[in-house]
């Protein structure tokens, strides 16, 4: 074999030895770069409210918890029809932090429902662009 050939081999091998370290070396620091900013968990992302009365509202606090280490901040909260009301905090929740998002549903019409709520805020474990759903359900009983 011409010796051109067996440095041109070395080399490749000292190449890809070297990017294998250097992706390892990374690695901690991407995933750093990934965890980093504000965080939105919540624990329970459904509640169940069970059977409640026609005409009488019924009222669910969902915990917010920011487990980033940036300041969370809750843009805005729909839901998916009239009938579910939200109230969110206007203010920064800060890292380690929890806040109340409290749905009220209004019981008005007999039967079972199934509602999301959608949060949009400045979370980077939610895709830009991209909501977080909460959900509510159970079956109102006719009065």
């Amino acid at each position: 074999m011409p010796v051109y050939f067996l440095l041109t081999l070395k080399f490749l091998i000292m190449i890809k030895k070297l990017f294998f370290l250097i992706l390892v070396a990374l690695t901690p620091a991407v995933m750093a770069i990934a965890q980093s900013g504000p965080q939105i968990s919540i624990t329970t992302p459904t509640h169940d409210f069970g059977n409640i009365k026609q005409g009488v509202p019924a009222t669910y606090d969902f915990e917010v918890k920011n487990t980033g280490n940036q300041p969370l901040i809750i843009q805005d909260v729909k839901p998916s029809c009239g009938c579910t009301t939200p109230e969110w905090p206007k203010t920064p929740i800060l890292p380690g932090k929890t806040a109340m998002i409290k749905v009220s549903y209004d019981a008005a019409s007999p039967g079972p429902f199934n509602k999301s709520i959608f949060v949009k805020s400045n979370a980077t474990n939610v895709e830009k662009g991209d909501r977080y759903e909460l959900r509510i359900k159970g079956t109102v009983q006719g009065s």
